[in-house]
């Protein structure tokens, strides 16, 4: 992890420029083919859930803008981000589930495979609990609302 030098930092402007909005992301939506990958999946016994956010973490560390985080008073750059995703647990029951990454892909299956049975068994929220808990993480800077969704910060 390092800190980014806000002094000569080539992002510099942009940051300062989005940090001001109340929710300073985007988001971007592409469709993409999976008429090879899906059946590859399920036929070779992998978690389709699992594939992707291993993919989408891949790429997250792979582009360093990706791994930079906003922190109370400094702005990071991590070597490696791990990814946290919402898991249902029951019906009305989720919970957040963090997946440690690692470029191996049959390792990070398997661990991940893992963790969310874990979590699965011994966690969840209902939206009673969730709702205060997700404005206490706004407040705090963790995660920031956009629209109908959260991002971590």
């Amino acid at each position: 992890m390092r800190t980014i030098d806000m002094l000569t930092w080539s992002r510099r402007d942009h940051f300062k420029f989005f940090n001001s909005f109340d929710h300073p992301h985007f988001g971007l939506c592409a469709n993409v083919d999976l008429t090879h990958f899906h059946p590859y999946l399920k036929q070779n016994g992998i978690s389709f859930s699992v594939a992707v956010v291993y993919m989408i973490a891949r790429t997250a560390n792979a582009i360093p803008e990706f791994r930079v985080r906003i922190r109370p008073g400094a702005v990071i750059e991590h070597e490696l981000v791990h990814p946290s995703y919402t898991l249902l647990i029951k019906e009305d029951l989720f919970s957040f589930c963090t997946l440690e990454f690692t470029e191996n892909f049959p390792v990070f299956a398997r661990k991940a495979v893992d963790q969310i049975a874990y979590v699965k068994e011994h966690y969840g929220l209902t939206r009673k609990y969730a709702i205060p808990l997700l404005e206490y993480l706004d407040r705090e800077r963790i995660t920031r609302r956009m629209g109908e969704h959260r991002v971590l910060l």
